[in-house]
């Protein structure tokens, strides 16, 4: 005859695994970190995750960040710290 106590302890460890395995797959579906290193175009220092940056498409230049950016692809494009499209470009920044 099982004891009521040894039941209670099995259902608990059932569902704790059961907590267990459904965290480590929402944890492995969510988006991977940004682990690729981003370098200006001009004067080749990195550019930080949560750096304000240009990146400059097709002539077009856009403000952004890394961190802002949906996908953890880089952005196409050249990318610049601030300061350094306005040194390589004789302009300001865009809007």
């Amino acid at each position: 005859m099982l004891r009521a106590g040894w039941c209670h302890q099995r259902v608990h460890d059932l569902i704790c695994n059961q907590l267990v395995s459904s965290k480590k797959n929402h944890l492995a579906a969510q988006e991977e970190p940004i682990n690729t290193t981003l370098k200006c175009h001009h004067c080749d220092d990195v550019i930080g995750v949560y750096e304000p940056m240009i990146v400059l498409t097709d002539g077009q230049a856009r403000n952004t960040s890394r961190a802002a950016e949906k996908d953890t692809a880089s952005p196409v494009g050249e990318c610049y710290h601030h300061a350094c499209y306005t040194h390589a470009h004789g302009q300001d920044r865009p809007e």
